[in-house]
């Protein structure tokens, strides 16, 4: 599991959050935000990852079900505000996953990190590599799937 042009990206004093598709895709796609936090903490990062934010039972219950559906008693606006709070405040970069730009979530949080000033860094689930992008690469990215 190696990170590419590490001098590139993450030289942070604070910890990488981690944002892609969740809503439709079975489990919430929990295993590959799971996948992308072991192999940044295996290369010593601070990880913040939603997939890791809640109760056991939400957990459970996402990891559960096929559909991709938020669990009872919660909301979609609930969760992300929680999260783009912790992009806004606690974050010092972000790893995205692939079709983080089809998903609004993801896209808020890219937007938070790019008016709070973040790195980024696309992560690969089949090789393990972050590669570093731009700012510019972001937001066009971003905006070309509004």
């Amino acid at each position: 599991m190696q990170l590419t042009d590490l001098d590139l990206w993450f030289t942070l004093d604070g910890p990488v959050y981690i944002a892609g598709p969740m809503g439709g895709i079975p489990k919430s796609n929990f295993p590959t935000f799971d996948l992308a936090a072991q192999s940044l903490r295996a290369q010593g990062y601070e990880v913040i990852t939603p997939s890791e934010l809640d109760d056991p039972a939400h957990r459970a219950f996402v990891l559960d079900d096929s559909t991709g559906s938020i669990p009872p008693g919660t909301t979609w606006g609930t969760l992300l505000g929680r999260d783009v709070r912790i992009v806004a405040d606690q974050c010092k970069g972000i790893a995205l996953l692939p079709g983080w730009e089809r998903s609004r979530g993801a896209k808020l949080e890219a937007m938070t990190g790019l008016l709070c000033g973040h790195q980024f860094a696309l992560f690969d689930p089949e090789t393990y590599d972050c590669t570093p992008v731009s700012v510019f690469y972001v937001a066009e990215k971003m905006y070309a799937n509004l």
